[in-house]
């Protein structure tokens, strides 16, 4: 596999990797990298590589069938990470096909998926239409068509235009969204009126000129327009006017796979930046023995952590809860994106100038990491999300401040037990998880930290505790009309998604709480930087805690809410100080 893969490291699941485990060893050669520096600096389609992809079994990750042993949350989040460390063009051309098929996951027939099936394993692709040039994100205002046709009864008529399309020039499956019923005016009231249809490329789909990206500059983003495709009924996903409502449902799993291209392209910051601290000399020592360069990349290292933990603990929802993953995969979607930003940034710092010349491969991720968090959603929809949620639990909060997290009363389980069930859950088809429905999970944070805290660790999560009390207590406080404000919505979702990775950091990145939650042992590095992991991921805990609390206390002080955290903070500040100093330490006897 590649190197520098934290995903692989942190995974709670051991063996069963299949035909992802040939797809990563590939990827690692030495001539396939080669290859596609080779495709991003001529902005040529990887379709060699892709191909040799392809008979290693890559269709196996997307023919989904209730048996389907490779078509799991798990398995499509760790080909995102695997393909976006070698090269986000390919992660993202790659794992457009599992997104494309979310919906006939979720509500295609027997006969459907049993279509799908044969098709992708015949090589076929797909793609997800919904943009159009005119509207963007706004679906409601879709003007492609599927009319009923009069002279074919069961059949529709397909007329539009999409664009910004990811492989929409290319696949031969189309996911389309279109209006079956006239739009109603006022708010979403144009989604009613939409449907799903699966079309297989044919002569009257013309493609549209391809566009060229500054990041992910090998992809082909363009377009179709459908020139009276007819699609039979049997290919409309779901029923008519069921459309906009199975976009979202989808959007709320592959999110969590955005995440998971994140935490890829800063595992290969981290090891890009590590090779070059370690290889160039300043007045004869390697730079990585300066403590500014050693600073950067400890907190590269802890940022990177904390991206793969949590991009993780999203998968590992998908995969036990299906839909109602949905604020997890959303706080993934947002913080996963930005810690990852931040991770190439501090790279950036490390490699410095030579981050920026076109001829060297640390420009490629300092491009490519600024697609994922306008992909699938951006961070205003997902931070809308996300302090709409907030609310719901502090709601809770106030009226059983003992009682378990919202949305998970159907099980009668405490959030914290099921989290951590949902951890050691085996995976299962996509056919099955996606099909879970329900209330959203929404665990409380203060509940999860203390429950870890109760824990054998190699971190002390008191202070986390502590903070995170504080922080929910906080925000109940805020009355509603508070939450009007854009900027303390916006800081408090950030705030809430930071304790949320600090948490998974703490679940997935302490070697030793993991045994006491049933969790395979942390696997060896694949860097040969001699970093104690408990040393890095109480960095990251305390990086992550440390500006969760600053960040609320800015925004509730607006709102004249105080947060009584000092204590906690004292405590956190004092762990990023000594965590800090032993990984610079490692770093200095390394280099």
């Amino acid at each position: 596999m590649l190197p520098f893969n934290t995903w692989q490291r942190c995974c709670p699941l051991s063996g069963g990797l299949g035909p992802l485990a040939r797809v990563g060893d590939h990827l690692a050669r030495p001539d396939t990298r080669a290859e596609l520096a080779r495709c991003e600096a001529e902005e040529r389609f990887p379709a060699e590589v892709i191909a040799r992809l392809d008979q290693l079994g890559l269709s196996l990750l997307f023919a989904a069938a209730p048996d389907a042993p490779y078509t799991t949350a798990h398995h499509i989040h760790a080909l995102g990470a695997v393909t976006a460390q070698a090269s986000g063009s390919l992660a993202i051309t790659v794992g457009v096909t599992g997104l494309a098929l979310l919906p006939v996951y979720i509500a295609g027939t027997g006969a459907q998926l049993e279509w799908v099936r044969e098709r992708v394993l015949g090589g076929a692709r797909a793609a997800m239409l919904l943009s159009e040039w005119s509207h963007g994100s706004d679906l409601g205002a879709t003007e492609t068509r599927a009319e009923r046709e009069p002279g074919e009864p069961g059949h529709y008529r397909i007329t539009g235009e999409k664009q910004l399309i990811n492989m929409g020039r290319r696949a031969e499956l189309l996911m389309t969204l279109a209006r079956t019923s006239p739009a109603q005016t006022g708010g979403l009231g144009g989604a009613g009126g939409l449907s799903l249809f699966l079309i297989e490329r044919d002569a009257t789909v013309d493609p549209l000129p391809r566009w060229r990206m500054l990041p992910v500059p090998a992809a082909d983003i363009g377009g179709a327009r459908f020139r009276g495709t007819m699609v039979s009924a049997g290919r409309r996903i779901g029923e008519e006017g069921e459309g906009f409502r199975l976009v979202q449902s989808a959007l709320t799993l592959s999110r969590g796979g955005i995440s998971a291209f994140a935490s890829g392209t800063a595992s290969r910051a981290c090891g890009l930046a590590f090779a070059h601290a370690r290889e160039r000399a300043l007045y004869g020592q390697p730079i990585a023995r300066l403590a500014g360069v050693a600073d950067n990349l400890a907190r590269m290292a802890a940022l990177e952590l904390a991206a793969n933990c949590l991009s993780l603990s999203a998968a590992t929802a998908a995969n036990a809860l299906g839909q109602r993953a949905a604020h997890l995969t959303a706080v993934a979607k947002l913080m996963a994106c930005d810690l990852a930003e931040r991770a190439v940034s501090e790279g950036r710092a490390v490699v410095s100038a030579r981050a920026l010349l076109a001829d060297l491969p640390y420009q490629q991720v300092v491009r490519d990491v600024m697609l994922y968090g306008i992909f699938d959603g951006t961070r205003h929809l997902m931070i809308d999300q996300i302090q709409w949620r907030v609310r719901q639990m502090c709601r809770a909060g106030l009226a059983d401040p003992d009682g378990v997290g919202v949305g998970v009363g159907d099980t009668g389980a405490s959030d914290d037990r099921e989290r951590e069930a949902m951890h050691r859950a085996a995976p299962v088809s996509l056919v099955d998880s996606a099909r879970l429905r329900g209330r959203a999970w929404l665990p409380r944070p203060a509940r999860t930290a203390a429950r870890l805290a109760g824990l054998d660790g190699a971190v002390d999560l008191a202070p986390l505790v502590d903070g995170a009390r504080a922080l929910e207590a906080a925000t109940a406080a805020l009355p509603d009309q508070a939450w009007s404000d854009p900027a303390l919505a916006a800081a408090m979702a950030a705030s809430w998604s930071r304790l949320e990775a600090a948490l998974a950091v703490a679940e997935l990145g302490d070697p030793v709480r993991r045994a006491g939650l049933g969790l395979p042992a942390l696997a060896a590095s694949a860097t040969d930087a001699p970093l104690d992991p408990a040393e890095l991921a109480r960095l990251a805990i305390a990086l992550l805690a440390l500006e969760a609390l600053a960040d609320a206390r800015a925004a509730l002080a607006g709102a004249g809410i105080a947060m009584a955290a000092e204590a906690a903070e004292r405590a956190l500040a004092l762990d990023r100080t000594r965590a800090a100093g032993a990984v610079r330490g490692a770093l200095r006897e390394w280099s």
